[in-house]
C-alpha cells in the first residue's frame, strides 16, 4: 500500500513538472508575455503619436485649401492658366470657378481625413488630452510653415513663443504617460518573475523529494 501511494504521488508530480516544463518550452513564461505587453505598449504609443501629428497636418492643410478658394492668390492661378493656354476670357472666368471648387474640394477633403485621423488617435491613446495637444501643436506649427510658403505670411515671435510653448507641453505630457506605462510593464514584469522563480523553487522540492524516496 505504502508503494502504491509513493508511486501514485511521484507521477502526480511528473504530471505537475511536466506541464511545468512544457508551459517553459512553448514560451508561455510570464517574463515573455512582460516583453510581449511592452512591445505592444510602445506599439500603440507610436502608432497614436503619428496619427496625431498627421491629423494635424491635413487640419493645417484644411485652411490652407480654405483660403485658396477664396483668396486673390486662387485668381492669379486661374488667370496664369489661362495666358498660357491662350484662353478667351469668357473660358479664363470659367477656369477660375473650376480652380477655386478644386480647392474647396480639397478642403472638404483635408478636413474629413483630418477627423478620421484625430478619431483613430484617441482610439490608439490612452489619453486624449495628449492627442488633443499633440494635433493643435502640429496644426499650429504645419499652418505657420504653410502659410510662409504658400502664402508669403511673416509669423511674430510671440507666435513660435507660444508654439513652443505649446510642443513643450505636449512633449511633458507624453513623457508623463510613458513613465506610467513603463511603470504597469515593471509590475507585470515582477509579477512574472515571482511566479517563475515559484515553479522553479516547486521542481528543486520535487526532485529533493524523489531522491529522498
Amino acid at each position: 500500500m505504502a508503494r502504491q501511494r509513493r508511486n501514485h504521488r511521484s507521477n502526480g508530480e511528473q504530471r505537475e513538472s511536466g506541464f511545468g516544463s512544457d508551459q517553459i518550452e512553448k514560451g508561455d513564461s510570464p517574463r515573455e508575455h512582460a516583453k510581449a505587453s511592452e512591445k505592444s505598449a510602445m506599439t500603440i504609443s507610436q502608432k497614436w503619436l503619428v496619427l496625431a501629428v498627421a491629423s494635424g497636418a491635413f487640419a493645417a492643410l484644411n485652411g490652407v485649401f480654405a483660403k485658396l478658394t477664396t483668396a486673390q492668390l486662387t485668381a492669379n492661378i486661374s488667370q496664369g492658366i489661362s495666358h498660357s493656354l491662350s484662353l478667351s476670357t469668357s473660358v479664363a472666368v470659367a477656369v477660375e470657378y473650376i480652380v477655386r471648387a478644386f480647392f474647396f474640394g480639397l478642403n472638404i477633403l483635408s478636413n474629413i481625413t483630418m477627423w478620421a485621423l484625430f478619431t483613430r488617435a484617441l482610439t490608439a491613446a490612452s489619453s486624449s488630452t495628449q492627442v488633443t495637444i499633440t494635433n493643435t501643436t502640429a496644426n499650429f506649427l504645419a499652418t505657420a510653415l504653410l502659410g510662409m510658403v504658400v502664402f508669403q505670411e511673416r509669423v511674430a515671435p510671440q507666435w513660435w513663443l507660444g508654439a513652443t510653448i505649446m510642443a513643450a507641453g505636449s512633449i511633458i505630457v507624453g513623457l508623463r504617460d510613458e513613465g506610467k506605462v513603463e511603470d504597469s510593464t515593471d509590475e507585470r514584469r515582477g509579477d512574472g518573475d515571482g511566479r517563475t522563480a515559484d515553479l522553479i523553487e516547486f521542481q528543486d522540492e520535487r526532485a529533493l523529494t524523489q531522491e529522498r524516496d
